[in-house]
């Protein structure tokens, strides 16, 4: 070339590229390394391994034991005394209005709806929750 006749120091000021000297060659890097394909292989293996062992532990255990649930009778025991449906039967009413008040505001109020009921043809009965059985 050209710049091979010139001195030294107007070949270096002139010319970017240097000859003889050493220039930094850049070479493509793979995208994975060693180290990657060995990790990635490791992980997969383990992945499977457990997933197989997984497997092998669903086909060894025993079949759960199946339970019968037996039907129970239930015998409701005799209305008492105190019951509000004996009351209800015996005195032929069909509406019950249950008041918890202790000042006596409660029974009032429940009163006037037991008597509303007789516009839907209701017959009603005022009852205190406490003097009835549940």
């Amino acid at each position: 070339t050209a710049d091979a006749s010139l001195p030294k120091a107007i070949r270096m000021s002139s010319s970017p590229v240097l000859e003889g000297e050493d220039q930094p060659e850049y070479t493509e890097e793979p995208m994975f390394s060693t180290l990657d394909i060995v990790l990635l292989a490791a992980l997969l293996l383990a992945a499977i391994w457990y997933l197989m062992k997984r497997n092998k532990q669903d086909e060894y255990t025993p079949t759960t034991k199946s339970y019968s649930i037996q039907p129970t009778t239930y015998s409701a025991p005799a209305p008492s005394e105190n019951s509000f449906v004996k009351k209800l039967k015996t005195s032929g009413r069909s509406l019950v209005v249950f008041y918890g008040s202790q000042t006596g505001t409660g029974e009032e109020f429940a009163g006037r709806l037991a008597k509303e009921g007789v516009r839907y043809r209701m017959k009603g009965m005022v009852a205190d929750p406490e003097e009835c059985d549940m």
